[in-house]
């Protein structure tokens, strides 16, 4: 006996079928996609026949207790596809726009209602699967794909100029987790608020204090003094000295928790540290550099504060 091929169309797990009457309509196309990946997306073709099932109207005139009714098979023909039976934006049932005349005929099942109810489903399948095309174009969560690589993310992460190509490959942190900071990112100036952002994702427990002027030496290539033809300094000695203090390209953060977690992940060897220092840098830019302090005022027993 030759081997049975096997149905293009198969059956809802047991699962999915006893919680259909609690499924999202939109979520509920979004597992059929997942569970067909080699098939095109909903209503994304020409051919109802490229759709994994076809949704067709409840006939009932009761009120809907959920977008989705139940689901049908064909026992007489496995290369049928399940039928979804939806509660909403059909040609016929509950809310549908057609005479009365028609839909009693379908609700009674009249003789001769199969020819009608069939040439009504072409139509109710289309609308709903290009109503589901509608909502996935337009919502972002429904589009988004790990990794922020979808082209709404894309697009959003070049506003704030992370979304040019070969970006990713210089920082050490997936470009994705910048979605949460567009507002802060977008601002034309560094600001309090970004960096309180930046810490705020990472520890929510953690508070931060920003003081934008942090003194650092600097080295001075070329001293100042009366330079002449022989080359000679004031008295013979640099003024100024070596070094100057600048003031304004460094920031003071000042870090205070009292998350214990937190606390340990803080220290310059915690991950918690090094995360932050790549996502600070990314903001600050190359040019401008923070001196991060612990500031912890009321440590727990037993502890020191760190100076």
């Amino acid at each position: 006996m030759g081997r049975e091929a096997q149905s293009p169309h198969s059956r809802l797990t047991p699962r999915l079928e006893a919680d259909l009457h609690r499924m999202n309509f939109y979520r509920f196309c979004q597992l059929l996609e997942k569970r067909h990946p080699g098939r095109p997306l909903m209503g994304s073709t020409s051919h109802p026949a490229d759709d994994p099932v076809r949704f067709a109207p409840h006939p009932g005139m009761g009120f809907p207790a959920g977008e989705l009714k139940c689901v049908e098979y064909d026992e007489d023909d496995d290369n049928t596809p399940p039928v979804i039976r939806a509660t909403f934006m059909g040609m016929y049932g509950v809310d549908s726009p057609l005479p009365t005349a028609y839909l009693d005929d379908i609700t009674q099942r009249r003789e001769g209602h199969d020819a009608l109810q069939g040439f009504l489903d072409i139509f109710s399948h289309r609308i709903l699967t290009q109503f589901y095309r509608i909502w996935r174009k337009y919502s972002y969560p429904a589009t988004f794909e790990p990794g922020g690589t979808d082209s709404i993310s894309q697009s959003l992460l070049g506003l704030v100029g992370l979304g040019i190509p070969g970006t990713a490959n210089h920082i050490a942190t997936p470009v994705s987790r910048f979605l949460a900071l567009l507002g802060v990112l977008q601002q034309p100036g560094k600001t309090q608020e970004g960096i309180q952002a930046l810490v705020s994702l990472l520890a929510p427990d953690t508070t931060v204090t920003v003081s934008p002027y942090c003194l650092r030496p600097v080295e001075v290539s070329q001293p100042l003094g009366f330079y002449g033809d022989d080359d000679f300094l004031l008295d013979g000695n640099t003024p100024l000295g070596d070094e100057a203090m600048d003031a304004s390209s460094q920031l003071l953060i000042a870090l205070s928790t009292d998350n214990e977690q937190e606390s340990q992940g803080w220290k310059p060897d915690g991950l918690l540290y090094q995360d932050f220092l790549v996502m600070l840098r990314v903001y600050l830019g190359w040019r401008f550099k923070a001196k991060i302090t612990p500031d912890n005022p009321n440590p727990p027993a037993g502890r020191a504060t760190a100076r």
